[in-house]
């Protein structure tokens, strides 16, 4: 039986002879455009988090290198932000808040990674709930995924996802903006 992996120097799947499998770039392909056909599927509702202060985390990108843009997780992040700050009674912590707390623990990249550490953050910048998340962007097709958090007890409260066809950056906003609103959709 042949055996499959992903090259992430050559960015394709290759058996272990060292040929390209085209064939499972084209099911991925076609798995992703189905999902984006199929909309979105929100996995939860949101809580109702209205009077109470939230800070969003910059998403990760999750992306192949060759697909990376620099700064897009700081770009949705504010789009995030933007969608929530239009939504009556929800605070949302500004992130030079959150740098200024980091700055004063003088926190390293590496502590940053730590779930923990970044609820901690939060905490300490006043918010009661975070939004992390992240982003993979392939061959034109980007998915986003968020998580709404209790910052006390670390548990994920909602989820949202969308899934889009495009490759223009600017499209990719809209996109964050409707799964935000959909982690605080009552």
């Amino acid at each position: 039986m042949t055996k499959m992996q992903y090259d992430p120097l050559g960015g394709k799947w290759v058996s272990d002879a060292g040929f390209p499998c085209q064939g499972m770039t084209v099911s991925l392909v076609l798995i992703l455009l189905l999902s984006a056909c199929h909309g979105y599927t929100p996995v939860s509702t949101g809580p109702d988090i209205h009077g109470a202060s939230v800070a969003v985390w910059d998403l990760d990108d999750l992306s192949p290198a060759i697909e990376a843009v620099p700064n897009m997780g700081e770009f949705l992040s504010a789009g995030i932000i933007q969608a929530l700050q239009d939504q009556k009674g929800i605070d949302v912590i500004e992130r030079e808040k959150i740098v200024e707390v980091m700055e004063e623990l003088r926190l390293g990249s590496s502590e940053l990674a730590d779930q923990e550490t970044r609820l901690r953050l939060g905490r300490l910048a006043g918010a009661r709930y975070m939004v992390f998340g992240g982003y993979q962007a392939i061959e034109g097709i980007l998915r986003i995924d968020l998580r709404l958090v209790d910052v006390e007890t670390g548990k994920v409260l909602a989820t949202s996802s969308r899934t889009l066809t495009s490759k223009a950056p600017g499209e990719w906003l809209p996109a964050a903006r409707q799964a935000a609103l959909e982690l605080v959709k009552d």
